[in-house]
């Protein structure tokens, strides 16, 4: 069984030297549960402790008023629960007495942990304070006017106050409902480049509070367009060029942007009716050498399966989702492998065929999107030689789909 869990609340019925302490039993860990509170009747750290009360179910709200306090500063109050299993201690909450304060005010607090997540016309906002309250965000897309006030007398300025001039047009309430520690704010900017200012003011048990945040600022940007997510070939497909052909070829790009590869396309088709075999089509992280390069994907095919010779029809394979990462080179290969199989007088023969290894051509004249290279690859037959014929250019015509 897990230990219990509780949580300190605000306290009500603060006067001059008493107050009323809150808690709530969140969870017994399916045990008997007993709390108490921790507290402080001065502003040094001597902890008094309240009795041991048992509950059996949860969420249960408890309270205990405290009398004797010292007049004046912070005082502050924690929860225990424990249980068979353990015990834990809540956070605790700090207060004011209500002496020399008009009782409009509600409780001081401190704003700390602040942080802004944006950057665009979509903000997060987000603050802590160290006590419960409800708070209200002001904003506005000036800057605070501030000017020194001073003070004369008989004609001599014998003094010197800072004075802050801040008109907020808009107003935020917190995401939180009724008070709270955290506190969230969504903003959505008025104007595509605008600079806001925000301050923060609270609530304190429905009392306004006389403290203030200290003044938060950003700067707003449009939205950009939404990044291309498609590495893709962008010349036309002919017989002589771009299209793969029934021989072994590769070819590399290099993302400019960090994405996931969801599926890609190929412009792939028979070389010949009369020609079968298997074909492997494979994703690989390029390493300089062909044969030991990291596999990230692969599936192998039957080449009468694909499209006709000369088909201009794109096939579409799902990937399962690769992470590729900006400025790395990518090889996309084509290989033939196994036996392949021509048709000669009427009978099928064993043969390599079209499975004889061609290099990849050092083209530089059509480049792909995004820095790619064209890179020299030379690849081995199924016999173990090299095969090289020269300048022939047989490019993969391929996309990543949107």
């Amino acid at each position: 069984m897990p230990p219990p869990h509780a949580t300190t609340e605000a306290p009500t019925l603060v006067g001059k030297d008493f107050a009323t302490m809150h808690g709530v039993l969140t969870d017994t860990g399916g045990l008997p549960t007993e709390v108490r509170f921790l507290y402080r009747t001065r502003d040094w750290p001597t902890w008094y402790a309240t009795a041991w009360t048992e509950f059996g179910s949860a969420p249960t709200l408890f309270y205990s008023p405290v009398t004797g306090l010292v007049p004046q500063g912070m005082k502050e109050y924690m929860v225990q629960a424990r249980n068979a299993d353990g015990q834990f201690d809540a956070l605790i909450v700090r207060y004011w007495l209500k002496w020399r304060i008009d009782a409009f005010d509600g409780m001081p607090f401190l704003a700390y942990l602040y942080s802004a997540t944006g950057p665009y016309e979509d903000w997060l906002l987000f603050l802590k304070t160290d006590v419960h309250c409800h708070m209200t965000m002001h904003v506005d897309n000036n800057v605070p006017f501030r000017k020194t006030g001073e003070h004369y007398k008989r004609g001599i300025v014998y003094m010197h106050t800072p004075l802050t001039f801040f008109r907020p047009e808009w107003h935020l309430d917190q995401v939180e409902p009724g008070d709270s520690l955290a506190h969230t704010f969504h903003w959505h900017c008025k104007k595509p480049h605008g600079k806001y200012t925000f301050q923060g003011t609270a609530t304190t048990w429905g009392r306004l509070s006389p403290s203030k945040t200290p003044f938060y600022y950003i700067a707003c940007k449009p939205t950009p367009p939404p990044i291309e997510t498609s590495d893709q070939c962008t010349f036309p497909a002919s017989n002589t060029g771009y299209c793969q052909e029934w021989n072994v070829v590769s070819q590399t790009f290099r993302p400019d942007h960090d994405y996931t590869l969801q599926s890609f396309s190929l412009r792939l088709n028979q070389y010949s009716l009369e020609r079968k075999g298997y074909v492997r089509i494979s994703l690989h992280r390029s390493g300089g050498d062909c044969w030991s390069e990291q596999l990230l994907w692969h599936t192998d095919e039957w080449s009468l399966s694909m499209p006709a010779p000369g088909s201009q029809a794109w096939t579409n394979w799902a990937v399962g989702g690769i992470p590729l990462e900006a400025g790395v080179t990518y090889r996309i290969c084509i290989s033939a492998y196994g036996e392949w199989w021509y048709y000669s007088s009427g009978i099928w023969k064993r043969g390599d065929g079209r499975a004889a290894m061609k290099r990849w051509t050092t083209d530089t004249s059509h480049l792909y999107p995004r820095g790619s290279s064209w890179y020299f690859c030379n690849f081995r037959d199924q016999e173990g030689t090299w095969r090289d014929y020269g300048v022939d250019s047989n490019f993969i015509c391929w996309e990543q789909p949107t």
